[in-house]
């Protein structure tokens, strides 16, 4: 039995980033997880282009990395996590 590797990343109006970063790690993650604190720029609407590979969890940045990471932990229960940061 393999391991799922699930890759995650917190994210603000950082599309730039995002459309450079998910393209060269989905053919080699199981899935991705997207914490964003509703961009304004089309982050979450090109995101869920790649779904059900990709879930975008929305949360209201509060100028806490903390808690946006645990936003991402409370969607993964099992595997490895890669975390681009």
């Amino acid at each position: 039995m393999s391991e799922k590797i699930t890759y995650v990343c917190v994210t603000q109006n950082r599309i730039n980033y995002i459309k450079r970063n998910i393209p060269r790690v989905i053919d080699y993650v199981d899935r991705i997880v997207i914490v964003d604190g509703f961009s304004t720029d089309g982050t979450k609407e090109w995101l869920e282009a790649f779904s059900p590979k990709v879930r975008v969890v929305q949360r209201v940045w509060d100028d806490s990395f903390a808690r946006q990471y645990n936003a991402y932990l409370r969607e993964i229960s099992d595997g490895w996590i890669l975390i681009c940061d």
